[in-house]
C-alpha cells in the first residue's frame, strides 16, 4: 500500500505549450499549478536585490521579468493565483499550503 504524497515542482511557465509539456512530464494523478504574481517593478526590484551586480545575464533577467509578468496571465488551466506583493514568504507559502489541504 502506497501512502500518497505531495511533492512540489516549480519551473517558469512562460507559454502554455510549456505549462502542457511540464504537467504530462509529472505524469501525476493530481496536479494544482499555482501561478506567484507580483507587479513588474517588484519583480525586478526583487531580482536586483537578490542577483550580483556584477552578472552579467542581470539586465537579461530584469527584462525578461516584465515579460513574463505580463505574459503569465494569459495562462489557462491556473488553479490558483497568489500575489506576493506586499506579503512576507511565511503568509503566501500558510496561504498556498491551506489551498493544498483543501484540494
Amino acid at each position: 500500500m502506497s501512502c500518497p504524497a505531495t511533492v512540489c515542482v516549480t519551473a517558469t511557465i512562460e507559454d502554455n505549450d510549456y505549462r502542457a509539456a511540464r504537467m504530462a512530464a509529472l505524469n501525476a494523478d493530481h496536479t494544482m499549478l499555482v501561478r506567484l504574481e507580483a507587479e513588474p517593478d517588484t519583480l525586478q526590484r526583487r531580482i536586483r536585490d537578490r542577483e550580483p551586480a556584477s552578472w552579467s545575464g542581470l539586465d537579461d533577467l530584469v527584462r525578461n521579468a516584465r515579460t513574463l509578468a505580463d505574459t503569465m496571465v494569459l495562462l489557462t488551466r491556473v488553479d490558483l493565483v497568489i500575489s506576493t506583493e506586499g506579503r512576507e514568504v511565511d503568509d503566501v507559502a500558510s496561504e498556498l499550503l491551506s489551498a493544498l489541504r483543501v484540494g
